[in-house]
Parts: C-alpha cells; sequence; structure tokens
C-alpha cells in the first residue's frame, strides 16, 4: 500500500484498496474487521462507510485497556508518523492519562513531516 501520510497524492490510491479489500471481505461471514495499522486509522471514518460491519480500533483498545486498568501514566512506543499525528496522546489525555514519549533523536526529527 503506498504511504498515504508522508506523500499525500496517494490517499486517493490507498484509500482505493482499502475500500476494495473492505467490500470483499464483507462478503464473508465475519462479525468485525481489524486493522493492524496504525496510521490507516486516519482512513477508518471513510472505511466505515463502505460496511456495515463495525472496525476494532487498535486505538480505542488501547484506550479503554488502560483505564480499565486505572493506569495514570504509560510509555508509548510508536513510529515517529504515528506520535505526530497523535494518534494515542488525544484519547489518553482526555482519560487523565499521561503519555511519556521516547526522547528525539536528530535523525528521527529529520524524518518526520516538516
Amino acid at each position: 500500500m503506498p504511504d498515504f501520510f508522508c506523500n499525500k497524492k496517494n490517499k486517493n490510491v490507498a484509500l482505493s484498496i482499502l475500500r476494495d479489500r473492505v467490500s470483499r471481505l464483507s462478503q464473508i461471514p465475519v462479525c468485525y474487521f481489524a486493522m493492524a495499522c496504525n496510521m490507516a486509522h486516519l482512513i477508518l471514518p471513510e472505511l466505515q462507510n463502505q460496511t456495515e460491519k463495525p472496525f476494532i480500533s487498535m486505538i480505542d483498545a488501547v484506550v479503554n485497556e488502560v483505564s480499565l486498568g486505572k493506569y495514570k501514566k504509560i510509555g508509548l512506543l510508536a513510529s515517529p508518523m504515528t506520535i505526530q499525528t497523535r494518534l494515542y496522546q488525544n484519547q489518553l489525555n482526555q482519560n487523565k492519562v499521561e503519555v511519556v514519549l521516547p526522547s528525539l533523536s536528530s535523525k528521527w526529527k529529520s524524518n518526520t513531516l516538516q
């Protein structure tokens, strides 16, 4: 799948591919969908519109588990893009959970979006 986050031109191609896969998978007897890609959660609403079968959000699952455990501070190991988009931090902060991030190395900083 093309990188649609760093290269916005690829978003329509990636979305088209994923919509096709969701349509195909909707034809088989599954109860739920799950995506093993944090960044794909950015287009989850568009994919959910493709099917009546619900998606399990990894982000929601993590936030729910942290909330159930009554954790107040967690460390987040994630790719630079996942950290930059704040996919986890926003929801965790709303649940009053402090998120500790890895230190930013100069190499890591140079690979993130400007």
